[in-house]
């Protein structure tokens, strides 16, 4: 077999050992007069030892490819402990210098340099989040049914064992108890205070009769009492609020966890057509008020209902009413009301408005839900959103079945297309027969955070989904009452017959 030039060259080529060269190389970045070595000098390291053809190769890519400057630097101890030295030097003054700056903390400033031992997952990447989100800021939910169950199931007996041992301990049943409020991390919820609507058959003129109201108002009162007696009874656990800034101090000085509680009333047919009512509610801790249920009332249509009476607010009584609601600082809440109530209220309200437990209409043809243009209208009133979870409203399929996953799409609906300071969650848990699969009870609603978190919103997003938003609306309806009662507007007095029948 003949052989080409170059293996007749390589085969009398002189042959040194890798080792060797190796050797040679570290000699010489431990001499002292780093001096390079001469031609001389290598050709009789290359005669020492003959190479096989494999270290041939790596000595030719030896050769081609000289250490570097930095490789001869770092393998020489001269060199390297300085080098050491100084990078010491410069944290401490690093740290030094953060130590003195207020505004940078340092577990923020080196969190990047924090070791890790085994790569974060992302799910658990995303439950850390979930655990920071909830633990600095408190989640709200606007809508929750506790007093009527205890109504409807318990007969308000709140001490007796059916009622007071599963409430404390778990179990109680429907969606909410206090272990489960624990689990599901709330800061805060607003209890709905609800009774029925009178006879949805009667003629509307014997509707809005005063009398008519009478067992209504009636029965608030005691819905009142017995979700303040609930709160007393638990003072580890709740613990009532009275503005926003209580609200906040509430979640903070517990370290969350006492959940803050508010009062909202469903419907204006619990007033008792009296705007006086209105303001001894808020005396006792009622800070929204539904302006309809499923029926319309003397100032307002509602949404669920035959027909509408008065094409929206009712124009003679409505706006004064809404002025009040103002003046007191009671927040106007929207859910319930039909399209054209809202439009008229978003139309003059001088506070932003709430609406406590709806959802997206654009999504879910219910209704109950929020079209479009009202949206819209949300944002520029600065008002707030927040999605209810039951199924009818977050689901259009055939079966009336509902998904965590479908509750996230109305959140993110209205968050990417009116702003995420305008949604939040309105779960309507207690008063609603059937809940989404992943949201069976108030326990779940990490689970909705953390699939926010996976579908992209930003932490500081998600935080005002869970309560910042509602907190803004309180407080800027807190400000515009301030402002109004500074004016002297007087309060709305109620209009009292010269004459009644006692």
């Amino acid at each position: 077999m003949s052989r080409s030039p170059n293996e007749e060259h390589a085969a009398h080529a002189p042959r040194v050992s890798l080792s060797t060269m190796i050797s040679n190389t570290f000699s010489r970045s431990r001499s002292t007069d780093d001096a390079e070595p001469t031609m001389e000098t290598e050709k009789q390291q290359q005669q020492q030892q003959p190479l096989s053809p494999a270290d041939d190769i790596e000595a030719r890519r030896r050769v081609a490819a000289p250490e570097s400057l930095l490789q001869r630097y770092f393998a020489n101890p001269k060199f390297l402990l300085p080098l050491i030295a100084v990078v010491f030097l410069f944290a401490a003054h690093f740290n030094d210098f953060l130590a003195k700056r207020a505004d940078v903390d340092l577990a923020d400033a080196y969190e990047w340099f924090r070791p890790r031992s085994l790569p974060v997952t992302l799910d658990a990447a995303i439950t850390e989040r979930v655990n920071r989100i909830l633990t600095s800021s408190p989640l709200i939910d606007t809508h929750i049914d506790l007093p009527i169950l205890a109504r409807e199931v318990f007969q308000n007996h709140i001490y007796a064992d059916n009622f007071s041992t599963p409430f404390a301990s778990g179990g109680l049943y429907g969606h909410v108890d206090i272990p489960r409020l624990k689990s599901g991390k709330i800061g805060g919820i607003f209890w709905s205070v609800f009774t029925a609507c009178p006879d949805p058959a009667a003629d509307p003129e014997e509707q809005f009769q005063d009398a008519v109201y009478f067992e209504s108002i009636h029965d608030t009162i005691q819905q009142i009492d017995v979700m303040k007696r609930i709160v007393r009874a638990h003072p580890n656990d709740l613990t009532f609020a009275f503005s926003a800034d209580e609200f906040e101090r509430a979640f903070t000085a517990s370290g969350g966890k006492k959940v803050a509680s508010v009062l909202g009333i469903e419907g204006l047919h619990q007033i008792g057509n009296s705007p006086a009512a209105i303001r001894l509610f808020y005396e006792v801790g009622v800070r929204y008020i539904t302006l309809t249920h499923n029926c319309n009332n003397l100032f307002a249509d509602g949404a669920v209902v035959k027909a509408p009476h008065w094409g929206g607010l009712n124009p003679s009584l409505g706006p004064s009413l809404i002025r009040e609601f103002n003046r007191l600082g009671m927040l106007v809440d929207l859910s319930h009301v039909s399209a054209a109530t809202m439009r008229d209220v978003l139309s003059i309200t001088l506070a932003p408005v709430l609406f406590s437990h709806s959802s997206a209409y654009n999504l879910t043809h219910h209704p109950r839900n929020v079209p479009d243009d009202v949206l819209d209208a949300v944002k520029h009133n600065d008002g707030v959103v927040q999605v209810n979870f039951a199924p009818d409203f977050v689901t259009q399929s055939a079966d009336g079945s509902a998904t965590l996953a479908d509750v996230a799409d109305h959140v993110m609906y209205i968050g990417e297309r009116i702003g995420w300071d305008h949604v939040g969650f309105g779960s309507d848990y207690d008063g609603i027969g059937s809940t989404p699969v992943g949201l069976e009870d108030i326990s779940k609603y990490p689970d909705l955070v953390a699939e926010l978190l996976r579908r992209g919103v930003k932490d500081e997003d998600v935080k005002k989904a869970t309560g910042a938003n509602v907190l803004r609306v309180w407080r800027a309806a807190e400000a515009v009452a301030a402002r109004l009662q500074g004016s002297g507007l007087a309060e709305l007095e109620d209009d009292v017959p010269k004459r009644r029948k006692w």
